[in-house]
């Protein structure tokens, strides 16, 4: 999964609700949707800029006197770099390079949670310098800043924090299919209504999730085969799990399972809290448009090579999330789970592509 479709995906579930209501779907988009998916392109600037001395602008003076702008290189992404400011959050911690940007304001006299970027041959009321020229400096102060120990260490860090989920739910992926040759998935999303977000703590969420997942005797439950589950904390959404299960065989429509789990999730689960949105009705719709796509829900065998990409782009998107946006505050707590697939055992027929 590239840095593009992380951040998409957080976009949305940061600024994007889908309410399921029955057989009725509810969207609602926040203010500041579509900006957290700049910051996908701030990621591959600041990485460019450590194998370019180049800037973004520069101006010139004209012959009738005027000013006017040559773009550069980077100019491509002064509005990537508008739309970032306007989303800087300090309650999060971002990924390195997305820090880099906003430490680097400190070496202009600036602060990134007030600084707005004017357009380009502007004047700054503060500094006095035309917004390019600003724009010049903070691409300087982003190579400094990336050349420093401190950052190589901390970039290090990062690549080593998203491999080890991104290897444990990758191993779950590939057990399932050692386990059973054949799985219907099933991807639900999982809120709460905008009246009881205050209350919802992530302990309270954890025990929403465990009365989802550990009550054998109801029916619906009992065709739960293995889970995965990431909780993640939305600046508008609030806290919200994303649950994606194996479910019994006997089942063939992975939509009515994830409209059934999601009822009982908002109605038995959360003792009427909660909402969610389908992610096989989703996919379904994603699918119709692209007969050929390979989106990870619904029924997969061993041998499905295009679905379980797209099943491994959903775990790898669960596993990395919480590495390039997650909140400060507030208590640690267990952000995600996978549960243990039993081992296959009856040896049958070796399938194919495998040896006997």
């Amino acid at each position: 999964m590239n840095l593009q479709e992380i951040y998409s995906a957080l976009d949305f579930t940061h600024h994007a609700e889908l309410e399921e209501n029955g057989q009725q779907t509810k969207l609602l988009i926040h203010e500041d949707y579509a900006k957290l998916t700049s910051f996908a392109r701030i990621e591959k600037m600041v990485e460019e800029l450590q194998q370019s001395s180049e800037l973004a602008f520069n101006i010139i003076l004209t012959k009738r006197g005027n000013f006017a702008l040559e773009k550069m290189a980077f100019s491509r992404y002064y509005c990537d770099a508008k739309a970032v400011l306007e989303v800087h959050d300090e309650g999060y911690f971002y990924s390195p390079r997305m820090q880099a940007f906003f430490d680097s304001f400190s070496s202009l006299g600036a602060d990134p949670k007030t600084f707005e970027l004017g357009l380009p041959l502007q004047i700054c009321p503060v500094s006095g310098w035309r917004y390019a020229d600003l724009f010049n400096a903070l691409l300087e102060a982003i190579r400094a800043h990336c050349g420093t120990s401190k950052y190589r260490a901390r970039l290090r860090k990062h690549r080593n924090n998203c491999k080890r989920p991104e290897g444990r739910f990758l191993m779950w992926e590939a057990e399932l299919f050692r386990s059973r040759s054949r799985h219907l998935m099933v991807l639900v999303h999982l809120g709460y209504h905008r009246r009881h977000r205050r209350q919802v703590t992530p302990d309270l969420i954890q025990t929403h999730l465990d009365r989802m997942l550990d009550a054998p005797s109801h029916p619906l439950l009992t065709g739960i085969r293995d889970y995965a589950w990431r909780i993640e904390e939305g600046r508008r959404t609030g806290l919200h799990a994303h649950l994606l299960i194996s479910y019994d065989t006997h089942r063939n429509n992975g939509i009515a399972v994830a409209r059934e789990l999601g009822e009982y999730w908002k109605t038995h689960a959360t003792d009427g809290m909660g909402n969610y949105w389908n992610g096989n009705r989703d996919g379904w719709i994603r699918r119709s448009k692209d007969p050929g796509a390979g989106l990870g829900t619904g029924k997969i065998d061993h041998d499905d090579l295009a679905a379980r990409t797209g099943l491994r782009k959903i775990l790898r998107y669960m596993a990395k999330a919480d590495q390039y946006l997650t909140r400060k505050s507030g208590p640690k707590y267990r952000s995600f789970a996978l549960s243990q697939p039993e081992e296959k055992k009856i040896q049958g027929r070796p399938r194919r592509g495998q040896a006997a």
